[in-house]
């Protein structure tokens, strides 16, 4: 077989249109397989992304229920310093039945208390019908708004601090100040 060494003008043209069809479609093949793994890579990274970012809202997630939960406490350590007879007061209406056969009825609590709980359970006796007496002492051992109910056939005791040491769910270090993080 012998090479043609002379073309004609229409022959170059043509020769010419083919191999410039031919790069274009090689030139259109290599894009293709570029964007494809570039769409590959886009895809791995967006999933990538998105594992993180669910990371980050259920830690987000987390850190407003425990943020919650402090303020909480915090809120409800505040109204049991204003209100330290509040604890004691529902408590004897929700005894109410279980009291009305005892005659006397103990209650201990924080020295600081005893006047105050005394007037307080004196009304609540009266509005709930408690025909009984009420004594109530002091117990230098009880933190202030614990009390301890005693009617001879039952028992019941609050303790605020005891709530504490249930859910011992320590402060996050990130919201805490930095006067009281330690130092490393």
């Amino acid at each position: 077989m012998r090479i043609k060494r002379n073309f004609t003008a229409e022959e170059v043209e043509q020769i010419k249109i083919d191999a410039f069809a031919a790069g274009e479609k090689s030139t259109t093949a290599i894009a293709d397989a570029q964007a494809a793994h570039a769409l590959s890579e886009i895809a791995r990274s967006a999933q990538h992304a998105l594992s993180a970012l669910a990371g980050v809202a259920h830690e987000h997630r987390t850190t407003s229920a425990d943020l919650a939960l402090a303020v909480g406490r915090k809120i409800a350590d505040a109204a049991l310093h204003r209100f330290p007879e509040a604890p004691i007061s529902a408590a004897l209406k929700e005894l109410a039945r279980e009291l009305e056969a005892s005659p006397r009825l103990m209650v201990r609590c924080a020295d600081e208390l005893v006047a105050r709980l005394q007037t307080t359970l004196d009304e609540t006796a009266q509005s709930v019908g408690y025909p009984g007496a009420i004594v109530v002492k002091g117990d230098a051992a009880l933190p202030m708004a614990a009390f301890v109910l005693d009617w001879g056939d039952g028992r019941a005791a609050f303790d605020p601090n005891r709530r504490r040491r249930v859910w011992p769910r320590p402060f996050p270090r990130r919201w805490r100040p930095k006067a009281c993080t330690p130092n490393p």
